[in-house]
């Protein structure tokens, strides 16, 4: 039989064929009937001690299906509390059928019900097993998993009769198996996902999300000079702050001493690596300790995602469906969120209205799961509403790169030689020390002995980006840092004027990569003003489509939604979307919510002929604040 040993091999009970004659059974139980009834639900962790009153004891002989009846009766009562629970962990060590599992979901019918019909095809597998005695033990230790004092405390007897070793409590599992199975499966699926999500623009440097500073007790003038410092690209000043410090990864998770369960906000501006910081805590979770001992589960739920921005139940956050999921969450629920860890990736992009009444500001609040911990991360023009919960356990800023890890970047991605880049980073290194000895041969711009064309690009860059302050200043942004390097190479070592030409030019360098493959000669196309007919209608249309769905903050596109785009479409998109899977549906997004924003600033100034009243309708909008910028400069 299907999901089944040899051992277990029995004929399967049909559950529609034992209701009748099971009559005598229809009792009503706390745990269903009457829904006019209020139910309730009270977990207790399975223990076993010998403090427990009223022990289970039995002078049954040791024959299992003897010690088995003498059981059956309380057995059936525990395991109604959560059959669904119960028949999928039986299952799943194959000592019960596959249709009995599936009986066990027909909502017709009681739980109690089921229970005693799921007690008769054990029985009828023990009898039929050509070790009952293994078959009983098996059954014992799953249902000691299942949490449940009763049940600890019945199979502790039975295991006791068969003469078999009690399992100590710290051997018994902490969660119940469906809900161990989940997070197995999420464990693997984070550990096998890159941190960084994307090649392009092309990674840079080791730690692809910058620095991480913790801010304590910051009031309004020094968040004022915060903002100041970030915006002039002196990120060492931030740190230098009165109350921040710099801090690791692992300081993220610390328990405060108020409470283990943790509201953590992390903000930092577009393209410092928020979302690249979410995988790594995920990548750190699914390689074990120390995460791995103190959060059962971690739920990322990107709030790009219009089913995590609008969902209405614990489950709906599940973005990796499966059928433990209506189980796992509802463990979760009934202990008020204890053990699990859920990151919300993406403040910035929810509408003012869900910022203000959504599931997820629910559980930030504490207002929903309040014994779960919770990760938010926004933009820092968004986050300000977060900085004001009561309940904000700790505010982290993502502060990007410093001075000297832009060049020490700028090196390691140019110079793709180790051992070079090591020689030139200390030959940079040694070039700084010169002016504190007080050395009168000190030259501002930095030189290179070595004659490799990659090194002496690198120190050129470096050298460059000293007299443009303006460009340099945008280079802590590790997103900004990547496409400064790609567009200084890609343009002969001449940096763009402005951050909109930065832009123009990021996005000028993504159509030529994809018109590469296309056999279309990349050199030909001069600028985005000037692209032939073949590639101009699919820009403006890309374009349009940044700009409307930015005004309805929609960030995620299904193929449907993107069939309009008729000639986008033949086009693959430029190379300007990247594709992901949303419950099991194909989904587009822009490369990144900048270039997003960029195309949405380009489509206002080169299409809309009324600009000024575009600008003014969305002045007040978050989602256009970086659209802005670029009309302006443009």
């Amino acid at each position: 039989m299907e999901g089944c040993n040899n051992d277990y091999i029995t004929e399967e009970l049909n559950l529609s064929q034992t209701i009748n004659s099971n009559d005598q059974l229809q009792v009503h139980q706390c745990t269903g009937g009457n829904t006019d009834a209020p139910t309730s639900t009270v977990l207790v962790v399975s223990t076993v001690s010998s403090s427990v009153s009223e022990p289970v004891t039995s002078t049954t002989s040791g024959n299992p299906k003897d010690i088995l009846r003498t059981h059956a009766s309380k057995i059936v009562d525990s395991i109604s509390i959560d059959i669904p629970r119960t028949a999928y962990a039986l299952y799943s060590k194959e000592l019960i059928p596959q249709q009995t599992k599936q009986e066990m979901l027909v909502p017709a019918v009681d739980n109690y019900t089921k229970a005693a019909n799921l007690m008769n095809v054990i029985e009828k597998q023990l009898e039929s097993s050509f070790n009952p005695e293994h078959y009983l033990t098996e059954m014992c230790r799953v249902l000691m998993n299942q949490q449940h004092r009763t049940l600890t405390d019945i199979t502790t007897s039975i295991l006791h009769q068969l003469g078999q070793a009690i399992p100590d409590v710290t051997s018994i599992s902490s969660i119940p198996d469906d809900v161990q199975g989940y997070a197995d499966n999420m464990r693997q699926h984070y550990k096998h996902q890159p941190i960084v999500a994307m090649d392009w623009p092309p990674r840079i440097g080791k730690n692809f999300f910058g620095r991480l500073a913790l801010v304590e007790k910051q009031d309004s003038s020094t968040q004022a000079e915060s903002a100041w410092h970030l915006l002039r690209g002196e990120v060492d000043e931030t740190v230098k702050l009165t109350g921040n410090k710099e801090i690791s990864v692992e300081d993220v998770f610390q328990p405060t001493d108020s409470s283990l369960s943790l509201r953590v906000v992390i903000d930092g501006p577009p393209g410092i690596g928020k979302t690249t910081l979410c995988r790594k805590l995920l990548n750190m979770w699914s390689n074990g300790p120390p995460l791995h001992q103190q959060y059962d589960l971690v739920l990322y739920c990107p709030l790009r995602n219009s089913k995590i921005a609008t969902a209405t139940t614990l489950a709906d956050l599940f973005v990796c469906q499966r059928y433990e999921v209506p189980m796992v969450a509802e463990w979760f629920e009934k202990r008020n969120g204890e053990g699990l860890l859920i990151i919300f990736d993406g403040w910035d992009e929810l509408s003012e209205q869900l910022r203000q009444s959504s599931l997820a500001a629910s559980i930030i609040c504490k207002e929903k799961l309040d014994q779960c911990s919770v990760i938010v991360t926004s933009r820092s023009y968004a986050s300000s509403s977060l900085l004001k919960m009561d309940t904000l356990s700790r505010h982290v800023q993502v502060i990007g790169f410093s001075k000297e890890e832009i060049s020490t970047v700028i090196i390691q991605t140019l110079q793709k030689n180790t051992k070079l880049a090591q020689e030139l980073i200390d030959e940079k290194a040694e070039q700084e020390k010169l002016p504190l000895l007080g050395n009168a041969n000190y030259k501002s711009h930095f030189t290179t002995t070595q004659s490799s064309k990659d090194s002496q690009l690198a120190a050129k860059l470096i050298n460059d980006l000293k007299v443009r302050n303006d460009v340099q200043s945008l280079c802590y942004i590790p997103l900004v840092c990547s496409m400064v390097i790609l567009v200084y190479c890609k343009e002969g070592g001449h940096l763009p004027a402005t951050l909109t030409q930065l832009y123009e030019n990021f996005i000028l360098q993504t159509i030529r990569r994809h018109v590469k493959r296309h056999d279309i000669n990349p050199h030909t196309l001069g600028s985005l003003s000037s692209l032939p007919s073949q590639l101009a209608k699919p820009l403006q249309e890309m374009c349009q489509l940044a700009y409307t769905n930015l005004a309805n903050t929609t960030m995620t596109f299904s193929s449907h939604q993107l069939q309009s785009l008729s000639e986008a479409v033949k086009e693959d998109y430029l190379g300007l979307m990247t594709t992901f899977t949303e419950y099991d549906d194909e989904k587009y997004q822009f490369l990144h919510l900048s270039i997003q924003e960029f195309l949405a600033a380009w489509w206002i100034a080169k299409h809309e002929k009324k600009t000024e009243e575009v600008f003014k309708d969305h002045f007040d909008d978050d989602h256009f604040r970086m659209c802005m910028i670029n009309p302006l400069m443009m």
